[in-house]
């Protein structure tokens, strides 16, 4: 009998009548719903770690193990987390070549096919599960706090700023990414792959399952009951690494099974492949599948997300491991054959949805045709080989002319405009501090002390005609020296001075600025009384 979760929660009945002598009780506070933490953020599994073979001569020295999958990985570089596989050779004894080199992974080679795809939707879902642990936990708020605060966009920083930023933004954005249940999907599609090869391989029973992680007994008993009736599993064929495929890239099966397919699915396939155009023949009809009279090994991936949509990644991800002509076993650094009739015309994907408290399994065939089949990985071979955009220099630039503040802005309406055919821009005088008489700070935080007040002009800023600053023509923007030398007048070096305080930083604003507006001011001083 399946005890009911909510049951604990159901709505409490309506209290008697207390009598009016009795004292007022405060009410009792609400029980808060309790969920399986394990469903809602993520069942993580701890497996058994594959214990490390000595490492086979050739192996790189940037080479790790691997203990969750039983491989070695590329521990650093540009092919971090490639597979490491040696060539395959039966001739030789130790049936490789002995070059152990990195391997792209399927699951990314696949995806080239796809042209990078639409990843808004991806990015969405990440934004909101981020965002929702980052409101609702405050040590997490604490954490981002400051950094958001010093935040700034890469154009504005050094390459060496830009990746010491990413380096501290990253480990808080995963944390909070997973604390919003970002990664639930992936943690709990891994620990059914992990029960269902288990159960596969003979470690474990039914009963094991359920003593030990009985959140997935369900999905177990459903794996088994569609196994027992459809197909057989071999052990050798479990979660194993093959052989660098045709194409290039190297991968981990989940299994190859015995299957032998009914007359109606090959019915079903034969009807698709009728009306289907040869892509190298460019005729219609691809030949007839003949009725399977024995069991023979297929491909098989255990999915638990949704299978709806990305059927034809599955398909070109499983053609690969069926063009697999071995697979590695990594204790003794030696390739072992597979068998040569592998289904090279369809896989199966069992599909088990994790999300669901009485799952339904179901075994999936997917014909190996189009997208999902040859021409498919034809494709990302293709767009994996085609050579680098060459980079050009420029072969022209331009550059907005260079304004002064107060220059005359003229601007000519078209014909037939009946108003004014210019218009004269006016600035309004920078507003001085109360206290010294400076711009570009206020009383407030005027760092003169007090007392020291400059007795000079304060009448409240007016809106003036602008004043004109001829500046010889250039290509490139004018320097300080060349702005501040043009200017004739003593409001026209205060107009300079008023973009020097906001353009200059401080060690400018004392080196360059002050000795050269300084100098001017003599020569105007000079000009005047001449």
């Amino acid at each position: 009998m399946t005890t009911d979760p909510w049951a604990s929660h159901a709505a409490p009945t309506v209290p008697e009548q207390r009598p009016a002598s009795e004292p007022r009780q405060p009410a009792p506070s609400p029980q808060p719903v309790v969920v399986d933490e394990a469903f809602t953020r993520g069942y993580s599994i701890v497996k058994k770690p594959h214990p490390e073979p000595a490492r086979p001569q050739g192996l790189p020295g940037n080479a790790v193990w691997d203990t969750d999958d039983g491989c070695w990985r590329v521990k650093s570089g540009w092919y971090r987390g490639w597979y490491l596989a040696p060539g395959y050779d039966p001739d030789s004894p130790e049936t490789h070549d002995g070059k152990w080199e990195p391997r792209q992974r399927v699951t990314t080679f696949i995806k080239k096919a796809e042209g990078g795809g639409d990843s808004f939707g991806l990015t969405e879902y990440s934004l909101r599960t981020a965002i929702s642990a980052v409101l609702t936990n405050p040590a997490l708020l604490g954490e981002f706090m400051p950094l958001a605060i010093e935040h700034k966009h890469k154009q504005f920083l050094t390459q060496e700023d830009y990746q010491e930023q990413n380096r501290t933004w990253r480990p808080l954005l995963a944390l909070a990414h997973d604390m919003g249940g970002g990664n639930i999907g992936s943690k709990n599609g891994d620990a059914i792959h992990y029960v269902t090869e288990q159960l596969d391989t003979g470690h474990w029973t039914l009963q094991d399952v359920a003593d030990l992680h009985p959140r997935w007994l369900k999905h177990a008993e459903a794996y088994l009951a569609l196994r027992d009736a459809n197909f057989e599993v071999r052990r050798e064929w479990v979660e194993r690494v093959i052989d660098p495929s045709p194409w290039g890239p190297d991968g981990k099966f989940d299994r190859i099974v015995m299957y032998q397919a009914p007359d109606s699915l090959i019915d079903a396939i034969n009807a698709i492949r009728s009306g289907w155009v040869n892509t190298e023949t460019g005729e219609v009809g691809l030949p007839v599948l003949p009725y399977e009279t024995e069991p023979r090994p297929t491909v098989l991936d255990i999915k638990s997300g949704d299978v709806e949509y990305d059927r034809d990644k599955f398909g070109r991800q499983m053609l690969i491991y069926s063009h697999a002509r071995a697979v590695m076993n990594f204790e003794t650094s030696t390739y072992e054959p597979l068998p040569e009739n592998l289904n090279r015309d369809f896989c199966l994907v069992v599909a088990i949805p994790w999300w669901d408290e009485e799952p339904v399994a179901s075994l999936l065939p997917v014909p190996y045709l189009g997208a999902s089949g040859k021409e498919g990985l034809d494709a990302a071979a293709m767009v994996r080989d085609l050579p680098k955009t060459p980079k050009l220099r420029p072969v022209a630039t331009a550059t907005a002319p260079q304004y002064e503040v107060g220059d005359l802005v003229t601007v000519e309406l078209p014909e037939g405009v009946t108003t004014e055919p210019i218009i004269e821009a006016t600035v309004t005088k920078p507003r001085k501090c109360g206290n010294c008489g400076e711009v570009g700070h206020t009383k407030r935080s005027c760092p003169a002390e007090a007392g020291q007040a400059l007795a000079e002009w304060r009448e409240p800023a007016q809106p003036v005609p602008s004043t004109v600053i001829e500046f010889p023509e250039a290509s490139v923007p004018l320097t300080w020296e060349q702005r501040i030398a043009a200017c004739r007048s003593m409001e026209e070096l205060k107009l300079v001075r008023a973009d020097a305080r906001v353009e200059m930083t401080d060690e400018e604003w004392k080196e360059k600025y002050y000795p050269l507006a300084s100098a001017q001011r003599t020569v105007i001083n000079e000009e005047g009384a001449a």
